[in-house]
């Protein structure tokens, strides 16, 4: 599992990706819809995606945005942004 982190464009930029089984095309596609139907993991773990849920549910609240994307057999990247409001308070 590798995390990257960056700023861009008043927003903290996350991704995690791994090197799991990948998702399939048609699944990436609705990947937000929670049906709380998943596929086995690598290590025929089962979840209904409510990690996920509340994410994406925090990231909107805050004005985020949340996405992923999958080389099917390979790996999946998921990724997200939190804006931010820059001020500056210098005190002298």
């Amino acid at each position: 599992t590798y995390i990257n982190t960056s700023f861009e464009n008043n927003s903290i930029q996350i991704s995690v990706t791994d090197k799991g089984t990948g998702i399939k095309p048609e699944k990436l596609n609705n990947i937000l819809n929670f049906s709380g139907r998943s596929d086995l993991g690598t290590q025929n773990e089962t979840g209904a995606g409510i990690g996920l849920m509340l994410c994406y549910d925090c990231l909107t609240y805050f004005g985020g945005k949340l996405g992923a994307k999958s080389i099917n057999g390979r790996d999946t990247e998921f990724f997200f942004n939190i804006p931010v409001k820059i001020t500056s308070n210098i005190v002298s």
